[in-house]
Formats: C-alpha cells, structure tokens, sequence
C-alpha cells in the first residue's frame, strides 16, 4: 500500500498564521505542521475550512509535461473533478471541495513528477449543503482521458469540524443577530451558508456552542441579499426584520418547534435607502415595532400581535439630513429606546412610549464621521434591567468608542470613553462599527476590533469609574463582525459570541467562543 503524505499549510492572514479555534472558554487545537502515515495506520485529519496541501508522485516514462486532473470522492460517493474557487474569497461557486489559488501549484522538474495541489473541503457549501465530522475524502490524479493514474496511488484524509466552528458567511448587518437561547439552553444564530449562496440559515446548537447545524433547512425563507436585518426574541419566537433595496420582509422561528412559522412576509416597499438598516423589538404584549431605512429618512411601523401591519410612520420628520443607522432596545415598561445616525454627524436618541407616541429627541454626540459607511456608527442598544438604564455604545470620528447611559426618566448620561483603541468601521462593506455590547448586572461589557490588526479586545466598566484596560481574546485573526449575547451555560453567565475571523466578506471563518460573566 502506498505511503500517504498530506502535507499540512498553515492559512496566511496579513502576516499571522491562522489555525482554527481563537476564543476564551473553547479548545484550541495544536498546529501541526506535516502528516507522515500509511493508509494502514489509520487516516490523517484535516480541518474544515483550513486549506492543506495535497502531493503526488506519479510515475512517468516520458520527460514531457503531462497533464494531470484533481478528482475528490465524498465517502462512498462517485469519483467527481476538483474545481477551482478561492478560499475564503470565492470567485464565482462555493464547492464541498476546492483547489485554492494559495500557492496551488503542478511542478514537473524531474520524473517521476511532483504535483501538489492547495487544498480546502469546506464546513458549507453552495446549496447550503455541508461536510461533516468523520467524512472521508479521497484524492487521485487522472490523466486528460480520466483514467486515474495508478502509480500515484490515492491519498485520502478524513474531516474534522473543530469545536466551535460555524463555517459558512455572516450576514450583512449592524443589528443583532444572536446568538438566541431557548428555554432548554440550544443556541441558535443566523448566518449564510457561503458568499456565493445568500441562503437565510438558522443554525444551532445542542451543546452550548461546540456544534454547529440547521435546522429546518427545506422551509428557508426565499427573499435573499442579506444585509439590512435585525432580530428580537419573545416567548420562543425568533422574530426577524429583513431589509433588501426596496423590500423590507418579515420572518419567524420558532425555537420550540424548531422550524419557520413566518416567511417573507412583505412590510414595506419604502424605496432604496443609502444603507440596508434595520432594527425590531418584540412588545410583551406581543407586537412588534420595526425600524427601517428609506430614502432620506428613518421608517417605524408597529405590528399587531394579530399579524396585521400599521401605518408607517418617519422617525424623525424634521431633521433635514439623510437619517440611518437605527438600532433599539426594548425597555420593561414596553416602551422603545431608539438611536439613529444623521450624515451631518450627528447621533440622536429618541423614546417611544408604549402607547406609539414619541417623546422628543435628545443629542448623544456631535462627532460621528459623516461618510455614508458611517451611518451604522451606533453598536446594539443595550438596557440594564436593574437600573432601567439604557447603553448607547457608538463610535465617533476619532474611531474610538463612547458610552452614554439614558436614564429611566430621560436624562442622559455624561459621555465615557471605552478605550484609546481605534475600531474598525466599515469592514468589508458593513457600514457598522466592528463591536458588541452586552448588560450584565449593572456592568457593560463590550468586545471590539482593533482597527489595523483585527485582533478582538475585551473591557467592561460598572456603573461609575472608566473602563478596564483593554485585554486581547481573539488574536492571530482579522476579524472583521462580532455579535454576541448573554447566555447561561451550565448555570453561569457567559458572554457568548459569533466573530468572522478574517473572511474579508468571503466564507468559511466564523466562529463561536465565550468567556464567563463573573465579579470584576
């Protein structure tokens, strides 16, 4: 039996050698730097999402170049040709396996010839179709007539889906998108299968963020470009706000049944805005308050718990400057704290009261960047259910980050500064600053991108004083979105989050980590 070599490359990222797994609270694979084993031994593992390389020495009588063809077989699957697509960046299909333009290369210096190939088999696949754990793949040459070329033998490795690792694409979006936890403790999180495959998944987990899957994928909703979209959370129901050009469209899901039980619902046809925006809150009494960009100005329309939509109603008739960027948070008395952004720079707040009637706006800050990719400058609202503050965490034309607080009877805060760190704005035509915040009794806790090195920062500050210096819990990434949410995990607190560690808009890098929530 031939000897089997996979020769292992780790994947470069602007200087940094990128593994898998990065994250406070999850398991981290060691790097391996070669596979040496024969078929006998048992089969080398390999990672989803982690280009390696494949090397072949087939057997040659003649000195001219020859022409050799990749073909893959998934298991017991057919003998089927290996294309080419990038990775993470796909060019036109997302395919279960692909030859990478990483250094993928054929060399014919001397006979018997060396050809290697820069290999990737993905977690997610156009389709939304996937590969599992313990999936076999099998790799041989075959010449131009596709006969396989025995004397190279076949070289064959199995699939391994690291802990934590989500695959697929993140989607397009400034508001927050989970991850969701049911009554029985799942998680689910909404994502894309690939880039080239703007699919609506929900995916979840059984086991508090180590395995990734969908659920009821045969009932998608239709409506795609995924980039406008928010979500909130009542009784069980993921309920969803879906922004494209000119739609904006309603889903639902039901983490009970585990399936959807609203689809594309159309809300409104408001005309093309600037930026996909969009932001929901799920009332109590079971209504939902839905924020959506239109042309110049910021759409709210209220549906009944009974399913029938109201009037459209503009967040603010009177500002003259093009309004963006809302995002929301649903305080106990049921009514709605909102902020949204102004192209002048300015970043307003406003409250609606549960009766729909809007109290009057107040300034947060002056000092927004004026740019269009600015206008989702603000990160999610955040309310303390202690104190019935609410948090408005933004990012200002320095690039750094800022907090103000809006008391329950309307007065706001004075300004505190995160960190002297510059944030990422605008990463891979996201139009939103590259952070999360989450409110853990009374303390805020925020995660950031550094602008520059894409490494994830973690500080938190309590109710009085300034923030914590700035600690790293994603490094050797490029990191590019995070969301997350407080989560309880065998019974503590956790902050639990989804980042895309370097896709650069692509496929393929997102990944699940966590750190606990206790005393500081």
């Amino acid at each position: 039996m031939p000897e089997l070599y996979v020769h292992y490359r780790p994947f470069i990222l602007f200087g940094l050698v990128y593994w898998t797994i990065f994250g406070l609270g999850c398991q981290q694979p060691s790097p391996s730097s070669e596979a040496s084993l024969s078929a006998a031994e048992g089969l080398p593992v390999v990672e989803a999402d982690l280009p390696f390389t494949l090397q072949f020495h087939p057997a040659s009588g003649t000195s001219q170049q020859p022409a050799y063809r990749l073909e893959v077989r998934r298991n017991d699957e057919p003998w089927m040709p290996v294309s080419r697509s990038d990775f993470p960046y796909p060019e036109r299909h997302t395919p279960r396996v692909s030859v990478t333009g990483m250094d993928s290369v054929q060399t014919f210096d001397a006979v018997p010839a060396e050809v290697t190939w820069t290999v990737v088999i993905r977690r997610w696949a156009d389709g939304a179709v996937t590969n599992e754990s313990g999936d076999r793949f099998a790799f041989r040459l075959v010449d131009e007539q596709g006969e396989p070329l025995v004397s190279a033998g076949t070289k064959e490795v199995e699939l391994q889906v690291p802990e934590g690792h989500l695959g697929g694409t993140f989607v397009e979006t400034p508001g927050r998108i989970g991850p969701w936890q049911a009554d029985d403790g799942h998680l689910y999180f909404i994502m894309e299968p690939s880039e080239t495959d703007n699919v609506l998944m929900m995916v979840r987990s059984a086991d508090e963020g180590a395995n990734w899957v969908e659920v009821d994928g045969a009932h998608r909703p239709v409506a795609d470009d995924l980039e406008g979209l928010a979500s909130s959370v009542h009784e069980g129901i993921i309920h969803i706000l879906h922004q494209q050009s000119e739609q904006v469209w309603y889903h639902a899901f039901s983490m009970t049944e585990e399936a959807w039980v609203v689809r594309d619902e159309l809300v409104s046809e408001p005309g093309e805005p600037p930026v996909q925006v969009a932001s929901l809150e799920a009332l109590s009494d079971g209504r939902l308050v839905a924020f959506y960009g239109g042309p110049r100005k910021v759409v709210m329309r209220t549906r009944a718990a009974s399913g029938q939509w109201g009037q459209e109603t503009r967040l603010d008739a009177v500002l003259p400057d093009r309004l963006s960027g809302p995002m929301s948070v649903r305080r106990g008395d049921d009514h709605v704290q909102v902020a949204y952004t102004s192209r002048d720079g300015s970043l307003w707040t406003r409250r609606l009261a549960s009766s729909g009637q809007l109290r009057d706006r107040m300034l947060v800050s002056a000092r927004l960047d004026t740019t269009e990719s600015d206008a989702g400058a603000i990160l999610p609202l955040a309310l303390d259910s202690i104190s019935g503050d609410v948090f408005v965490v933004f990012r200002e034309r320095d690039g750094l980050l800022y907090e103000r607080r809006v008391h329950p009877g309307g007065e706001l805060s004075s300004k505190r500064r995160v960190s002297d760190m510059r944030v990422v704005q605008n990463a891979v035509d996201s139009d939103q600053a590259g952070a999360d915040v989450v409110v853990h009794e009374g303390r805020t806790h925020v995660l950031f991108i550094e602008e520059g090195t894409g490494t994830v920062y973690y500080a938190s500050a309590g109710r009085t004083g300034p923030f914590s210096a700035p600690v790293p819990v994603e490094e050797g990434v490029n990191a590019q979105w995070i969301r997350g949410q407080v989560l309880d995990r065998s019974g503590e607190a956790v902050y639990g989050y989804v980042f895309d560690a370097g896709s650069n808009g692509g496929s393929g890098l997102n990944r699940y980590g966590f750190f606990p929530l206790g005393e500081e």
